[in-house]
């Protein structure tokens, strides 16, 4: 029952249910593999995927509904504990459950959910209760462990995981977001459904206030294991950012002061300094959630930095080093940050705790009671020493994380208030905040905002040639593809990271790197130059016999082979006795470099293997694998469909790229055969310039991106060739001047081709000179069509396209140079607001803001830094989904999408306002897309509000329609009572035959005085004026006018009264529905106008100008004028079916 009403359940059936849900979450335990307990630190995407099926059966089939409803009041507690644990089971996904979680919300707002928020709050009662009871747990517990109804904190976390607004929401308040009642039911328009209001609505962040205050005081670790688990509560409900759960927290709860007091506590008693460093790791995402979407000049911003201790914040970064130098220099490390006022009290201002006095000791504890090695300096049973020595590790990764989380927030707190930088501990801090802490700006819920992250260590294994590969092959096609291909590379160098990674774990990263790579690739380059140039001052022609003299004999076997047809001049140095040959040192020489060239090479494709081919093959791997066919036929056996996913990946490992892992396998195949088959190779390795210049490959670009247009242009010209090779043939054979040069047709078209290009006059130049026959016109031909114009032509398609190579090259390098990657804005815009800042700072007499002074080099360098960008990203593809706050959230599922929607495209928070000069033509498609967004989004809250307004004018139309039509059928009865009977008609008709006005008024005034004048009058009947006159025997009694009795023959002064108020009733009536007449044409317009033309628009209700109205909304009476209202109303209204029909009006 709701309102607060206890529920009941018989013991049989609550032993039935309990084992039914057990089952039901086994279920779904079964497809993880892994019991609730484990499933947060174990459990991941595989978990998630495995169990969906199970978890969307189950939550379409009622299951979570019924798990709320047993959350209640008087039920068995071991009943609502395993409802509980279903939930969590059903709720458990990386980044939230939202189908789960919107069952959830629909539920308990949609029904009385008193029974289920009492019962929250009562369970949180009763753990406070129990701690104040058991500060230090239940006697004889070892683990410390929470009574079992503390798991309902962690379903309310998981029910707002994700950042689920309306459960972060529906925790603060139950009765909101209803824009009609009707009845006590309550009408949300967001949901479209008539819903019923908690009798008892409960406000849970209060409680979970209290709960935090109080165990934050208990110096116990189970009471570190309740604050851990409310901190994620709070920090939960308000990451999104969850607005009004952080003006409520901020300004009605004392949940700041609760917080600064955790940072504040110090490891005592059993509690472990791993928690107690989680703990406050939570307490700072807290802070940091509380100011998350807010502008720095926001209020919240003032009254956190004004409540927060920066000293006790800086203890936490500084205090193991000066811990270090106080212990090897006698307190050297007192005059450091943090060890003085770290022990103030509550009300303590920030930095306003007293340093203490030289020689006296520290009351209590110091802030961190252990050594660097995490021992306990107190000492300790031997279990408490051997829990840390394993938690060590554990400790040293919370605190870096603890440290780095600080950094950050005191980076939000010195961009709210600079002069924060100036201050003594600050300034000590400054070198390590530029160092791990980055910021970029970022466009969220349609703000510019600056976000200051950590950057992982995993980005300081990015090298500088990986970088100038990005910036040097990126698509500067638009901005938006360019910041798609951005994000797209930043995906593949996190890939390419992460390996490497793994190859600094294994402590050979210093060997395969990019860097190493590099060098190893023009270290050989290097070594082919220098063998090539020992060629060129070496090689020269000798005997034979002196040769081998030489004993040179596995260079000068290739050249006195005979079997080498391939090689003329070997055949040719047999006939005349001599061999090119390279004398002793400089053979030497060779040997050794290319010896030495081998090995590079070697290296390089090793390098080049591991460092790059891998990580493509890891993402190939990734990838699902394509369906195996054999003959069209589909093959399903998975092993084939293995095995061939694993050689696609290699293949696509080894030849993907420029230049792919194929072009150094051949390298070093032509440096052995160098050494071993064809020194002459070796001059073929200086080609290798080609992948290191960029200017130097796009000669080859130039023939290479034209290839369709010049395949066709030298086609046609062997065309052109072949017909004057056939007319040289057959007319002009004896003309040549070698006898065999055009003996066939065949060694003709060669001649026409290999001489006819080659020499300035054509084909021609090898024939005989004649000018008294005709063959000086096809001569001339040949030079115009072949040499001057289609030669040209390919010539030209060459050098057009090197122009056009040469022209992006330069333009992208002054894209580069001029213009932020990140936004697209020139150079000199910022330049220009920096000597605008500094011209209106000198006319107020301020202090010059250095970073707008520092104009372009400051905003590509700190505010759009692509590489502060890209480590954001990194940042986000490191940190768990379940850990992202609202911004976080919001880009990682923009760099799935492929949005560039966050990227301040067009602006910069230096500027003030949107830049200039970038891509517009960039940007069109992502704001039309918002515009064509918002435009849905109001058509249909237009059509919603329309139709409430139109049902609502509609409804108001016919009420006074039936209004009139009462007073109508009055004021007739009226009328027939005064006027005298008449021969021969049974009424008066509304025209010519009734009375008129004058004289109908003047018999109303006599009888009015002829009774006045027979005596007393009787009481006035009439509302408002007393009692009404009983019914007498024989009188009538008219609808609509209760306690007006009619006397037959006689006129009564209340009915004479009556009448004038109706009357000017009718006026008032008549004028009402003229306006709304007006009122509902213009709504039946707009209705028109947003559907787009005629019919009625899906879902809407047909008005009455669409179908048959059984209620006239207008008579023809009203539509004749003022003048005759009184006179038509008098004569007999239509009230037949048919006639009201007719005489409706049609909207």
């Amino acid at each position: 029952g709701g309102g607060g009403v206890a529920k009941q359940l018989d013991p049989e059936t609550t032993r039935t249910t309990t084992w039914l849900l057990t089952v039901w979450r086994d279920m779904v335990e079964s497809k993880w593999g892994m019991s609730i307990d484990d499933r947060d630190e174990l459990g991941g995407e595989t978990e998630d995927e495995a169990a969906a099926p199970t978890q969307s059966l189950l939550n379409s089939c009622g299951v979570t509904s019924l798990c709320l409803d047993l959350i209640a009041p008087g039920l068995n507690d071991e009943l609502k504990i395993e409802a509980i644990k279903l939930l969590i089971a059903l709720l458990f996904k990386e980044g939230g459950n939202q189908l789960v979680q919107a069952k959830i919300n629909e539920h308990l707002d949609t029904h009385d959910s008193s029974a289920f928020f009492m019962e929250a709050k009562a369970t949180m009662t009763r753990l406070m209760e129990w701690h104040s009871l058991n500060p230090d747990g239940e006697p004889g517990d070892a683990k410390k462990e929470l009574p079992g109804e503390s798991i309902l904190i962690k379903f309310l976390q998981l029910s707002a995981e994700g950042h689920f607004k309306k459960n972060q929401d529906i925790l603060r308040t139950q009765n909101a977001d209803y824009d009609e009642i009707r009845d006590g039911v309550f009408y949300k328009a967001s949901r479209r459904v008539w819903t019923v209001q908690n009798s008892v609505p409960e406000n849970l962040l209060d409680v979970m206030v209290d709960y935090l205050n109080l165990v934050s005081k208990i110096p116990y670790r189970v009471a570190s294991k309740a604050a851990m688990l409310v901190a994620g509560l709070v920090l939960e409900v308000l990451q999104g950012p969850c607005e009004l759960n952080q003006l409520h927290f901020s300004r009605k709860t004392d949940l700041l002061e609760i917080l600064n007091r955790m940072m504040r506590s110090r490891t005592k008693n059993d509690q472990r300094e791993v928690e107690e460093k989680e703990l406050k790791f939570t307490v700072i995402k807290i802070f940091q959630a509380l100011l998350e979407g807010r502008s720095s000049t926001d209020d919240l911003y003032k009254k956190i930095v004004g409540i927060v201790h920066l000293d006790v914040l800086i203890s936490h970064v500084e205090l193991p080093m000066a811990r270090v130098l106080a212990e090897a220099g006698g307190g050297l490390g007192d005059d450091l940050p943090g060890l003085e006022g770290v022990g103030g009290g509550a009300g303590a201002q920030r930095g306003g705790a007293e340093p203490l006095a030289p020689g006296k000791p520290k009351e209590g504890p110091m802030p961190m009671e252990r050594t660097l090695s995490g021992k306990s300096l107190e000492g300790g049973n031997d279990e408490e020493e051997e829990e840390e020595e394993e938690d060590e590790e554990e400790l040293e990764e919370q605190k870096e994380q603890l440290q780095t989380q600080i950094l950050v927030l005191l980076q939000m707190f010195s961009d709210y208030d600079p002069m924060l930088k100036e201050d003594r501990m600050m300034m000590r801090l400054e070198d390590m905040l530029e160092r791990e802490v980055m910021s970029v700006e970022i466009v969220w819920n349609g703000k510019l905002q600056r976000r200051f992250f950590h950057m992982p260590e995993l980005c300081t294994l990015i090298g500088e040639t990986t970088k100038q590969n990005l910036v040097k092959d990126v698509d500067r096609s638009n901005m938006d593809n360019k910041l798609i291909d951005f994000m797209a590379r930043v995906n593949d160098i996190y890939t390419e990271l992460k390996w490497q990674e793994y190859l600094s774990q294994m402590r050979i990263q210093v060997i395969f790197s990019r860097e190493n790579q590099n060098r190893a690739t023009w270290l050989s380059f290097g070594l082919a130059f220098f063998i090539n140039v020992v060629f060129i001052f070496g090689y020269e022609y000798r005997d034979a016999e002196e040769c081998m003299g030489l004993s040179l004999p596995t260079m000068d076997r290739i050249y006195s082979d005979p079997k080498r047809s391939w090689n003329r001049e070997a055949a040719l140095a047999e006939y005349a006795g001599q061999l090119p040959c390279l004398p002793k040192m400089a053979f030497d020489v060779v040997s050794v470099l290319n010896y030495f060239q081998i090995t590079v090479a070697i290296f390089t494709l090793m390098l080049f293997l591991v460092v790059v081919s891998k990580p493509k093959f890891d993402k190939a791997m990734s990838l699902p694998a394509r369906p195996l066919t054999a003959l069209g036929i589909p093959v399903d056996a998975p092993i084939f469909v293995l095995v061939r996913h694993i050689l696609a990946s290699i293949w696509h490992s080894i030849s993907d790229g420029f230049p792919p892992a194929l072009y150094y396998v051949g390298y070093t195949v032509a440096c052995f055969l160098i050494m071993s088959t064809y020194p002459p190779l070796c001059a073929f390795l200086l080609l290798d310039i080609v992948v290191k210049s960029p200017t130097t490959a796009n000669v080859l670009m130039a023939v290479y991106k034209p290839r369709k247009q010049l395949g066709t242009t030298l086609l046609l010209l062997l065309f052109v060739i072949y017909i004057f090779a056939v007319i040289y043939f057959f007319s002009y054979r004896l003309d040549m001047k070698g006898d065999e040069d055009c003996n066939t047709l065949w060694t003709c078209l060669v001649g026409n081709v290999n001489y006819g290009m080659r020499n300035g006059g054509g084909f021609g130049d090898m024939m005989q000179h004649d000018i008294t026959s005709g063959r000086w016109v096809v001569d001339f031909l040949y030079f115009g069509l072949v040499i001057v114009v289609l030669l040209n032509i390919v010539f030209g398609i060459i050098i057009d396209t090197f122009a056009e190579l040469r022209e992006g090259l330069v333009e992208r390098e002054h894209a580069t140079k001029e213009f932020c990657f990140i936004c697209g804005i020139e150079s000199d815009t910022f330049d220009r607001a920096g000597q605008i800042e500094a011209a209106q700072a000198s006319a107020q007499g301020r202090d010059h803001d250095k970073d707008k002074l520092m104009g372009w080099s400051n905003h590509y360098h700190k505010d759009h830094n692509m590489w502060d960008y890209a480590s954001f990203m990194i940042s986000l593809k490191e940190q768990d989904k379940d850990d992202d706050d609202g911004l976080e959230l919001y880009v990682r599922h923009c760099m799935d999408t492929e949005q560039v929607d966050w990227f301040p495209k067009n602006k910069a928070l230096c500027l003030g306002v949107e830049g200039s000069g970038a891509d517009e033509g960039g940007n069109l498609d992502s704001l039309l897309g918002e515009v064509a967004k918002r435009i849905e989004e109001s058509e249909h809250r237009l059509i919603y509000s329309t139709e409430k307004r139109f049902e609502k004018t509609q409804r108001t139309v016919e009420s006074l329609m039936r209004h009139q039509k009462e007073a109508g059928k009055q004021l007739f009865m009226i009328k027939e009572a005064v006027a005298p009977p008449r021969r021969g008609r049974s009424r008066p008709t509304s025209r010519g035959g009734g009375v008129d006005e004058e004289n109908f008024a003047e018999r109303a005034r006599s009888i009015v005085s002829a009774n006045a004048s027979a005596g007393p009058s009787r009481p006035d009947s009439r509302p408002g004026s007393g009692p009404p006159s009983p019914r007498q025997p024989g009188s009538i009694s008219y609808p609509g006018m209760p306690g007006m009795p009619m006397i037959r023959g006689s006129l009564e002064t209340d009915q004479v009264g009556q009448y004038s108020d109706l009357k000017d009733e009718l006026d008032l009536t008549n004028a009402k529905i003229d306006e709304l007449q007006s009122q509902l044409g213009d709504v039946l317009k707009l209705l028109t106008a947003s559907h787009g033309g005629g019919g009625p628009m899906p879902g809407q209700k047909v008005p009455p100008a669409k179908r048959k109205s059984k209620v006239p909304l207008m008579s023809k009476s009203v539509d004749r004028g003022r003048e005759d209202s009184l006179e038509s109303l008098l004569s007999e209204p239509s009230v037949d079916k048919d006639d009201s029909e007719g005489e409706s009006s049609v909207l």
